[in-house]
């Protein structure tokens, strides 16, 4: 892959589905109604962001673009959030006693429907991994990696196959 096109698409498929996998396992624990455990969403998303914008900057090290980056960083967030998004909605139109649950813990239960609480869901983890990605981008270009064979190398040994 030239340059890293399809890191934000890939990277973002897979944290979607780290998302997806850890509400399913909330849920067979009995825990999915707590809410403010979405918080480890925060940090599912931090990771998949992250690793792109890392990623990225060492790709392009030799023709590095602070938006192109950036851009990587959000195309993440945005797959990620969608694809759980998504599932988010098809599961909330299948569970209704889950629905029916989020309405009785939730602040302003008697409003939501799948669709709002889908919305939710959706608008928090996009302006959550835009902060993400502008935080991150700030920290990989202070800490920008090594040129050289030798950093290309160390580089490629870590990565694996499939995202090059």
């Amino acid at each position: 892959m030239k340059n890293g096109e399809k890191l934000g698409l890939k990277v973002g498929l897979l944290t979607g589905l780290v998302l997806i996998g850890y509400f399913l396992l909330m849920k067979a624990f009995g825990l999915a109604v707590h809410t403010e455990l979405r918080l480890f969403n925060f940090f599912i998303l931090f990771a998949g962001v992250f690793w792109t914008i890392k990623r990225h900057s060492a790709i392009t090290r030799d023709h590095y673009n602070y938006f192109d980056t950036l851009g990587k960083g959000c195309m993440t967030a945005i797959t990620a959030v969608g694809l759980f998004a998504l599932f988010f909605l098809l599961y909330l139109n299948l569970d209704t006693q889950f629905m029916l649950d989020l309405k009785q813990y939730s602040t302003f239960g008697k409003y939501l429907t799948p669709a709002t609480a889908t919305a939710v869901v959706a608008l928090e983890g996009f302006a959550s991994g835009m902060i993400i990605a502008y935080m991150s981008l700030s920290y990989v270009r202070r800490v920008r990696p090594a040129t050289g064979d030798d950093a290309q190398a160390t580089a490629k040994s870590r990565d694996h196959i499939w995202l090059d």
